[in-house]
């Protein structure tokens, strides 16, 4: 029922990092942590991340926003 979230993670051996495909940078011990606006309804969210070698992970999540007057 939180319009923003706040997704946090750790990432290791990536020399690049994007949320929904916005860069999003670790801090020295690859620690991560960005904000997200979420919809009405479903929101997905894709984490992608890239190594030096070019090689790329991505991980997609949905969330679900519903304001208390959208439920009634």
């Amino acid at each position: 029922n939180t319009r923003q979230i706040t997704l946090t993670g750790s990432a290791s051996n990536i020399s690049r990092l994007w949320l929904n495909g916005r860069p999003i940078f670790t801090d020295p011990q690859g620690n991560f942590a960005a904000a997200v606006i979420l919809e009405n309804g479903y929101t997905v969210t894709t984490l992608t991340a890239e190594d030096r070698y070019g090689r790329t992970t991505t991980i997609t999540r949905p969330f679900m926003y519903a304001p208390m007057n959208f439920i009634n």
